[in-house]
C-alpha cells in the first residue's frame, strides 16, 4: 500500500483492527519522481505536438517551456513526496509541501497544513498529489480548490481518484484555465471507455501505473521480510501504518 489503508478498512467493514499493519512505503519513490518528471516534460517540451507533427510530416519550431524557475507544491510529504521534492529541487524548481505535520523538512522551503491548501495553491505552477485517502483528504481537490489554482498550472494525481472532483477538473481543462493535468488514479477503475475524461483536452491519462517498475515486487518482499524479522524480535516495525490516521 502506498496511499493509505482506505481499501483495507473498507474490506473489513469497520470492524475493530486487532492486528498490526505495515506497508512498503518508500519503494515507489524513485519511480514516482521519474513519472512526475516525464509527464511535466511531456507538457513543457510539447512532446505530444511533435508526435502529432511527425504523423503528418509537419515542421514546426515552437518555443518550449522549462521546469527551472517554476514552483511545485507536493501534497503529501512522506515516503513519496520527500524524494520527489529532492529531485525537483535539484532541477531548479522551488518546492513546497502540504502535509499533516508541518515541521520543517528539506528540501521543502515551507510545509503548509492541509487546511491552507485553498489559500496557497494559487502560487504554484505544478501541483502533485500523493496524499493518502482519509476522512480529511477525501474530495480535498474540490471545485473551490481547483478554481483557486494558478491559470495555466498543471495538476498531477498519483494517489486516489476520490481525492479529486473529476468533473470540476474536466470543466477547468475544457475552459482552458489549467495548462494541463495528468491522472493516474480514478474514482472508477478501469476507467470506462465512454468516460468524458478520455476526450478532455490537455488531460493525459495513465492506467494507475506511476509506481510500477520491474523490481517492485522484489523490493516489496524485502520490506515484508524486514518487518517480519522486526516483529519476531519484538522490535519496532519499519513501515507500520495506523488505521486511526488512515496511513
Amino acid at each position: 500500500m502506498r496511499s493509505g489503508v482506505d481499501r483495507l478498512l473498507e474490506a473489513i467493514g469497520g470492524a475493530p483492527v486487532t492486528f498490526r499493519i505495515t506497508n512498503v512505503r518508500g519503494i515507489h519513490a524513485q519511480a514516482m519522481a521519474e513519472y512526475l518528471l516525464a509527464v511535466l516534460l511531456h507538457f513543457e517540451k510539447r512532446i505530444g505536438t511533435f508526435v502529432e507533427n511527425g504523423v503528418h510530416g509537419h515542421w514546426e519550431r515552437p518555443t518550449l517551456g522549462q521546469l527551472a524557475g517554476k514552483r511545485l507544491l507536493v501534497c503529501g510529504a512522506g515516503g513519496i513526496g520527500l524524494p520527489v521534492g529532492a529531485v525537483f529541487d535539484g532541477l531548479g524548481v522551488t518546492v513546497e509541501a502540504v502535509a499533516r505535520e508541518t515541521s520543517p523538512r528539506p528540501p521543502f522551503r515551507c510545509v503548509h497544513p492541509l487546511s491552507a491548501l485553498p489559500d496557497v495553491i494559487g502560487a504554484f505552477d505544478y501541483v502533485f498529489c500523493a496524499l493518502p485517502l482519509t476522512h480529511e483528504t477525501r474530495d480535498v481537490f474540490n471545485r473551490g480548490v481547483i478554481d483557486a489554482m494558478k491559470p495555466g498550472a498543471f495538476f498531477v494525481n498519483v494517489a486516489r481518484g476520490e481525492l479529486v472532483d473529476e468533473w470540476a477538473l474536466m470543466e477547468s481543462l475544457r475552459a482552458g484555465r489549467l495548462g494541463g493535468s495528468v491522472l493516474d488514479a480514478f474514482r472508477e477503475e478501469p476507467l470506462p471507455s465512454d468516460s468524458p475524461l478520455w476526450t478532455t483536452p490537455n488531460l493525459l491519462i495513465t492506467p494507475h501505473v506511476a509506481g510500477r517498475f520491474p523490481l517492485g515486487h522484489e523490493l516489496g518482499l524485502a520490506v515484508l521480510r524486514d518487518n517480519m524479522t522486526a516483529y519476531l524480535a519484538g522490535s519496532p516495525l519499519l513501515t507500520e501504518v495506523f488505521p486511526q490516521r488512515g496511513y
